[in-house]
């Protein structure tokens, strides 16, 4: 029996803070079907940059408590400012071993209304 191995150094990829993606939202438009697609596809794009960047372990926002994620859609939905932009960060610094955290940000005007 033959073993093949591939070793990959376990270097830093991400500084926590550091922009991973953002999708504008357009919120003439907002429904409950439209930020679930916004973050689908700023999902996406963050996990396509995090695995072109190197990242090989799990990608998860925050902790993986799903209760998170809810509790910022809820926020998105009742905001009574106009949100223009959604954002995700790399919540703590990722190393290529993974996990990789990731916060997500509300943001209108480029400031920050609201996070995960």
């Amino acid at each position: 029996m033959r073993v093949f191995a591939d070793v990959v150094p376990n270097q830093k990829i991400l500084e926590q803070g550091e922009k991973i993606a953002t999708v504008s939202v357009d919120f003439r438009n907002i429904s409950q079907e439209n930020i679930q697609k916004r973050l689908d596809l700023l999902l996406s794009a963050a996990q396509f940059r995090a695995r072109r960047l190197g990242i090989l372990g799990a990608i998860q926002i925050e902790d993986g408590n799903l209760k998170k994620v809810v509790d910022f859609i809820e926020k998105i939905n009742t905001s009574e400012e106009p949100i223009d932009e959604l954002q995700v960060v790399a919540a703590e610094t990722a190393y290529t071993a993974g996990p990789l955290k990731l916060r997500l940000i509300a943001l209108r005007n480029g400031e920050i209304m609201f996070t995960t």
